[in-house]
């Protein structure tokens, strides 16, 4: 019984040597660089991802008193290999400006920002 993820989250996809996320319609969200993919309930659009992209399934909060925890989310650095050894390519600036239009929750918008500064 996981309170984070729904049973199906996300699917990846590969599609003319590009690679896609979309969220299936989760409760906790799908994010890419913290921009978070659909409303709750609702399938996204595919999104192309990039090595070196943050993705992240669901968020953390805290579980109820008598469990005494908290549920954690899923984060992860995307790091994309051809078969030949060399990285994928990375998220372009001007890229980023198309993904933040499309993010579902538009305070998290800062901290794309703050992500792209240290990239």
């Amino acid at each position: 019984d996981c309170r984070v993820l729904s049973k199906s989250q996300a699917v990846f996809s590969l599609v003319d040597e590009k690679f896609y996320l979309r969220d299936n319609g989760s409760s906790n969200g799908t994010f890419i660089n913290n921009c978070r993919l659909s409303q709750t309930g609702k399938k996204s659009e595919e999104t192309e991802i990039y090595s070196q992209d943050i993705i992240r399934f669901g968020f953390q909060f805290e579980t109820e008193k008598t469990d005494g925890g908290i549920a954690k989310c899923i984060i992860a650095i995307l790091q994309i290999y051809f078969a030949d050894g060399t990285e994928f390519p990375e998220r372009a600036v001007s890229d980023s400006s198309d993904l933040k239009k499309m993010c579902v929750d538009k305070r998290n918008l800062t901290i794309i920002k703050k992500i792209l500064l240290i990239s």
